[in-house]
């Protein structure tokens, strides 16, 4: 027998089967440059007590409501997975390669989810093995019917782009044969240079961290349906974050206080990341509207350094676009 290393390990997207529009370039998908997966699939095991066993220990374990979410972790060089958490993806006319995304309610049907009608949300597949040598010992999970839950978009000093993806899947199928066919891209991810904001039209200069956090609310349902897995999820209320922490500076400090925090004015940002390496090559812009601050601003008074703040901002919508020169010919789709 041989052990699982890590150079084996890998985690892809496939699409999932059905009847979409425009045109879809292979059936797998690459995330990103993933540094962890973390699946939790839970059986439900029901430990069953009852009278007249005459014994203090479980009587039976019965398999109950079963469960499968798990967290995905990578550095992005395109905006496919944050762009389906938002809502609807789509290829912009007369061109192949620039895309916008723009949120979608529970009265729009956006993808055939592995289980069917509903108006279901996006969907996908994902794949996580574990190769070694010898026939029948690969270690292989395919998580189907996969819908972004919480996302999270990270910019830190010095450091890449992350993606927190917290998700809940429908099924667990597990294998021991072949891993998918799949080509391991080499392009740059993202990075803290490339970003850049404004808030209400100036610029943002002197930011150290932001977080970008997309919460759907959903929640898998265990219907009466002769099934043990969740049927489609239902989608909750949805919640965006902004959470930025700069140094503070007089160009910030007086107008954001004053007007926006204490005075209830609303504004509107932008996030901007630019890996251009030519002209729409890799370039994302994200729009948050209806902007305020909430809640009360983290703004201490250090007896050394520099004053910094920690802002919490929260939109009323989001709206974003993206130019993918290695997308050319295809679509995000398959939605």
């Amino acid at each position: 027998m041989a052990r699982y290393t890590n150079d084996q390990n890998a985690v892809i997207g496939i699409h999932e089967s059905g009847t979409y529009a425009g045109s879809i370039i292979g059936s797998t998908f690459w995330i990103g440059q993933v540094q962890s997966h973390d699946i939790t699939d839970n059986e439900g095991i029901i430990d069953q007590r009852y009278l007249g066993t005459a014994s203090r220990n479980i009587a039976q374990f019965i398999q109950g409501p079963r469960d499968v979410n798990g967290t995905l972790v990578y550095n992005p060089s395109d905006m496919r997975l944050i762009f389906w958490s938002i809502g609807s993806t789509r290829s912009v006319s007369g061109t192949s390669s620039t895309f916008a995304v723009q949120e979608i309610e529970n009265n729009v049907r956006q993808s055939p989810y592995t289980s069917g009608a509903l108006n279901p949300p996006i969907s996908f597949t994902i794949e996580d093995s574990k190769t070694t040598a010898g026939t029948g010992q690969n270690f292989i999970r395919r998580i189907r019917g996969v819908v972004p839950n919480v996302t999270t978009l990270k910019a830190s000093q010095g450091d890449k782009i992350e993606v927190n993806l917290e998700y809940l899947g429908q099924t667990l199928e597990h294998a021991s044969g072949a891993n998918t066919t799949f080509i391991a891209l080499t392009r740059t991810p993202y990075l803290w240079n490339h970003t850049s904001m404004t808030l209400a039209g100036s610029s943002v200069d002197t930011a150290k961290e932001v977080e970008f956090v997309i919460d759907n609310s959903r929640e898998g349902p265990h219907y009466l349906n002769g099934s043990r897995d969740i049927s489609i999820p239902l989608n909750g209320n949805r919640n965006y974050t902004f959470n930025l922490t700069l140094d503070w500076e007089g160009i910030y400090a007086e107008r954001l206080y004053r007007n926006f925090y204490k005075g209830g004015s609303t504004f509107n940002m932008t996030l901007d990341m630019n890996a251009d390496n030519s002209a729409g090559s890799q370039h994302t812009t994200f729009v948050l509207s209806g902007c305020i601050i909430d809640p009360t601003p983290g703004i201490p008074s250090p007896f050394e350094g520099i004053s910094e703040a920690t802002l919490t901002i929260k939109p009323t919508t989001v709206t974003g676009s993206e130019w993918n020169s290695f997308l050319s010919g295809g679509i995000y789709g398959p939605y």
